[in-house]
């Protein structure tokens, strides 16, 4: 990474695994400069060395929490394979991966939170996620605090601690007001909702080649939304039986899926040939009604919203 004023950094270890945020470290001659990027926007802040009192690193748990996703969901993926003796090569490849990046997350060690102390701030270092990483940017930090403060002797250690007399200047938080949804963005959801209700009836009496594209694309078109839709709820203020029903379509989604993907894979193992698997249509019959109430559902949740934000604000009280 190079400034146009050709000073040079040097990149710090630490990644984290983050989908939709990425924090990272780097290091100058004189002090160190954090990035936070949120996909959309960075934020730079530098901390000279003169000036940082102390970094921290607390230990939060053994492992990451993400152990506990990852592993399920390769025990999910897998167990169908062990028990069922299915010869899938999406459920073998897909808990392969999951088992893979559990592992992976185990290796990491356990996890913590890093801050950096100054004298008008304490802020968290979001790429220092584990103890390993933490301690080892802290090794390379050190010896270059220690060149610009001098090393810390045992006089000062034995120094009795005295509070400072006023507090710091601590700057203004950020804005914390998002703005209001618009909503068009959740009608088109709950619109691909209805179509896919309306789907699943029509693959009742219908099957074949447009149907199945139909199957990926109406998949494809949700799975985009809805995660387009979870990243703008971070700045556009939208009510919470939305949102509660956003999530749920995901897990409708991802549940359908594999739900199909499961009972198709046992039909063609007990019934070869047969292109109607067992529980095809009871299977299809619950997506239809689940798809059409949650798409119904978040048309009057979204008519109500946006009928709200087109309400003129209430006249103040007369003084």
């Amino acid at each position: 990474m190079r400034w146009r004023t050709e000073r040079r950094y040097r990149r710090l270890p630490g990644r984290p695994f983050t989908a939709f945020r990425r924090d990272s470290l780097w290091l100058a001659e004189d002090h160190l400069l954090s990035v936070q990027c949120n996909r959309f926007a960075e934020d730079y802040r530098r901390y000279y060395f003169r000036d940082v009192q102390a970094l921290t690193i607390h230990r939060t748990a053994p492992v990451s929490p993400w152990v506990y996703l990852t592993g399920a969901l390769a025990a999910v993926l897998l167990a169908p394979g062990l028990f069922f003796e299915l010869q899938n090569a999406f459920l073998w490849s897909s808990g392969g991966l999951f088992l893979a990046l559990t592992l992976a997350f185990i290796g990491l060690g356990p996890t913590c939170t890093c801050y950096i102390q100054t004298a008008v701030s304490r802020e968290r270092l979001g790429s220092l996620r584990w103890m390993r990483v933490a301690e080892k940017v802290l090794r390379i930090l050190q010896p270059r605090i220690d060149e610009v403060q001098g090393p810390l002797n045992l006089e000062m250690l034995s120094l009795p601690f005295e509070p400072p007399l006023s507090d710091p200047a601590i700057p203004p938080p950020l804005p914390t007001h998002k703005l209001p949804e618009t909503g068009w963005g959740y009608e088109f959801l709950f619109a691909v909702l209805l179509l896919d209700s309306l789907h699943a009836y029509l693959g009742l009496s219908h099957r074949g080649t447009a149907m199945e594209v139909a199957t990926w694309a109406i998949l494809i078109t949700e799975i985009v939304s809805i995660v387009w839709l979870l990243v703008r709820q971070r700045r556009f203020e939208v009510p919470l039986s939305i949102r509660v029903l956003v999530i749920v379509a995901l897990v409708a989604t991802a549940g359908f899926s594999y739900a199909a993907n499961i009972v198709s894979a046992i039909g063609r193992q007990l019934r070869p040939g047969n292109t109607v698997y067992p529980g095809y249509v009871p299977l299809h019959l619950i997506d239809m009604a689940i798809y059409a109430v949650l798409g119904a559902a978040g048309f009057v949740l979204i008519t109500r919203h946006r009928r709200t934000l087109r309400r003129p604000p209430p006249l103040a009280a007369p003084q």
